[in-house]
């Protein structure tokens, strides 16, 4: 039976266009907050909704996801615009600089326009009864608004008896002082979390700081655009396109979940400050930003703090327990980026990654290519991926980046790295004219259809 009530709430959610369903749009009047709010609310009982659980079975809406993505990715990734998301952190980015502090207040204006707030019906109600208000399931989409969102006398009557609300992309921010070889620094790691109240969750990871080259941090004019400003754009074009689905799959699982339930699996981005090194690399000369974050989440959780799993497992009573998988990006962007799998332990994620590109290129009907400059010409490419079990890998040797001290703790990590590096990597040549749109957009769809599938979104599409 509970099963039965979770299926017709989600075909209320995804049948919409049906005539047993009465939409409700209501626009708040107070335009700074531009809140659209969203009342689906089913007069009758549905038929029970299965879905196949396999990416290959929904080839329309992934084409349909793959249709929508460029135009809605080239908000973010497209360079040659200035309004662009990528344009606007193309900058010199040293750490400490208020040219960095401009990227973090962007990252946050993107989260805050994808995020929603989410109010979930109280389990204890008969979500089956026909006039039960539990039938109403509430959801704030995203404004333009970087302001709180308010919500009309009337609707705050009509969900009073909503137990769980919460806004999406929660954002943490990590910050501390390091002594450097140039003196002591101040680092600002930020950490956005799609459900803050779940227990686990898969990592999307890039450092936003950029190299300091010469012996005057003031004259520094490097960009470092493969290193590692396109890596976080192309982490925040998948995350918007993902954003709305995560959001359902959200509404749907926590209906008739109970409080102490610990199963959720959620997407965080983590956006990591003091990546490079300020004068030669060494192990207290570089990834700050990942030692300080590794080492705090690796510090036991508080007895209150603990969910029911943690509770129950001795080996889960730190934060770091809780990732399921953390995936690296960096160097990534220009026509040249080749990707090779570095651990033996993530091989079936290396081959998830590399199945969606091969997806991606038969749902848009090409076939691997590149383009010449950022002209747009195509003139024909490998994958972007080394098929595994060859002479490529390297589990021995693997590059040390930020991913270091999360692997240490036992972490399992995926490092998709341009292996040989870019030519243009750390030469003040890595700016914009490094770039490929064409890797870009390609990087932004496979990566969408990748964590599609490992996040089990497919049949909320």
């Amino acid at each position: 039976m509970e099963q039965r009530k979770q299926q017709g709430i989600f075909q209320r959610i995804r049948e919409i266009s049906i005539r047993n369903l009465l939409i409700i749009l209501t626009v708040s009047t107070t335009l700074t907050l531009g809140v659209v709010s969203v009342l689906i609310l089913a007069s009758t009982r549905h038929k029970s909704h299965t879905a196949d659980s396999s990416l290959y079975s929904h080839g329309s809406s992934i084409q349909r996801l793959i249709q929508s993505s460029q135009s809605q990715s080239d908000q973010i990734l497209d360079f040659n615009k200035p309004e662009s998301l990528l344009s606007k952190i193309l900058i010199p980015r040293p750490v400490g600089s208020q040219n960095l502090s401009l990227c973090r207040s962007i990252f946050v204006d993107h989260f805050n326009r994808i995020s929603s707030r989410i109010i979930i019906p109280s389990p204890q109600r008969d979500m089956g009864s026909e006039n039960s208000d539990s039938n109403i399931i509430r959801l704030d989409l995203p404004s333009n608004s970087t302001s709180g969102r308010n919500i009309s006398s009337h609707h705050k009557d009509s969900v009073s008896h909503l137990s769980h609300e919460f806004s999406t992309w929660k954002l943490q921010e990590h910050s501390f002082t390091d002594q450097t070889p140039l003196g002591p620094r101040k680092f600002t790691s930020q950490i956005f979390t799609h459900d803050p109240q779940a227990s686990h969750r898969v990592i999307l990871s890039a450092h936003i700081d950029s190299k300091i080259l010469g012996d005057d941090p003031d004259r520094n004019s490097f960009i470092g655009a493969t290193d590692s400003a396109a890596p976080v754009a192309i982490i925040l074009s998948i995350v918007k396109a993902l954003s709305p689905i995560l959001d359902r799959k959200l509404l749907v699982e926590s209906q008739g979940m109970k409080s102490d339930d610990d199963d959720r699996l959620t997407l965080q981005v983590v956006l990591l400050d003091g990546e490079e090194a300020f004068k030669e690399w060494s192990p207290t000369d570089s990834i700050y930003g990942a030692r300080a974050l590794a080492e705090e989440w690796s510090k036991p959780i508080s007895q209150g703090s603990r969910s029911k799993e943690m509770k129950e497992n001795e080996k889960m009573m730190r934060s770091i327990d809780q990732i399921k998988s953390f995936i690296l990006l960096d160097l990534i962007g220009s026509n040249d980026t080749v990707i090779t799998n570095h651990f033996q332990n993530t091989g079936d994620l290396y081959d998830l990654w590399q199945a969606a590109e091969e997806r991606m290129l038969r749902e848009t009907g090409s076939h691997p290519i590149s383009s010449s400059g950022n002209n747009g010409t195509i003139t024909g490419r490998k994958s972007f991926f080394v098929k595994r079990n060859s002479q490529s890998e390297t589990f021995s040797q693997p590059i040390e980046d930020d991913h270091l001290p999360f692997q240490k703790e036992g972490v399992p990590i995926l490092h998709l790295i341009s292996s040989p590096f870019p030519t243009v990597w750390h030469q003040n040549s890595d700016d914009r004219t490094a770039l490929d749109l064409r890797v870009l957009r390609e990087w932004s769809m496979l990566g969408q259809i990748a964590m599609i599938e490992y996040l089990q979104l497919e049949k909320y599409l």
